[in-house]
């Protein structure tokens, strides 16, 4: 695996490793004024405490902003809260915005080296997926598009394939497979749940007012939970 692309492994928050945050969105409003929250990465650019020197046996977690926390402070989130609840360390993967690319290609890229013995991932909404661009990957969705600074010939290939919701669901399954693959190969047991579990539940109770807060946090790790009993 040594000569795998570092794309495999790229986070979008690279820039700011090992460092702390007040915010990661430059656009992040502060609407729930009692919800404290710091936004710190470890050397891999991940809201993750280290696994460089792992070796307790320890669970990943995978998935968007919902898994990242967005608005959310770290130890309330249900990565956290599973881990706790545990008493085993849970490597957060999520990242803003993510796709159900991201989770593929960072499971790809992750695995192999932190070596968990369980994976869990709630997965991204299915309207968004990945593409490279020199050194870095973007997310793409219909909402986002258009801010993304195409050329004419790219945007009428995007604009093509996101007006059929078929390349959404294909997407969707393509992926869902394929990391079902990766943990069977790595003997990882597999948890997955839809980020639209639970959604009702504290649906905009984070601190920016717009994504999920700690009620909602603490049913998609109870539901989790529910999952390994089962």
């Amino acid at each position: 695996m040594s000569d795998m692309n570092r794309l495999f492994k790229y986070s979008k928050y690279e820039d700011y490793k090992n460092s702390t945050l007040a915010k990661v969105h430059g656009n992040e409003d502060i609407i729930n004024k009692e919800l404290e929250v710091n936004y710190r990465f470890n050397e891999h650019g991940f809201r993750s405490k280290s696994w460089q020197d792992n070796t307790e046996e320890c669970y990943v977690a995978f998935g968007c902003s919902n898994t990242f926390g967005v608005g959310t402070p770290e130890h309330l989130r249900w990565s956290n809260i599973i881990g706790e609840t545990l008493d085993k360390p849970v490597f957060n993967l999520g990242i803003g915005h993510g796709s159900a690319d991201s989770v593929t290609r960072l499971a790809t890229g992750w695995l192999h080296e932190i070596k968990p013995t369980k994976v869990f991932v709630l997965w991204p909404p299915v309207v968004r997926w990945e593409i490279a661009t020199k050194n870095r990957i973007i997310t793409i969705s219909p909402t986002t598009l258009k801010e993304r600074n195409f050329t004419e010939e790219q945007n009428k290939i995007n604009y093509a394939s996101l007006d059929e919701e078929f390349n959404f669901e294909i997407n969707s399954l393509r992926n869902k497979h394929t990391i079902k693959v990766i943990c069977d190969n790595l003997n990882i047991e597999l948890y997955t749940l839809d980020f639209q579990t639970c959604r009702h539940i504290d649906k905009k109770g984070a601190r920016d007012g717009m994504h999920s807060g700690p009620f909602y946090q603490r049913a998609i790790a109870d539901e989790f939970i529910n999952l390994l009993d089962k």
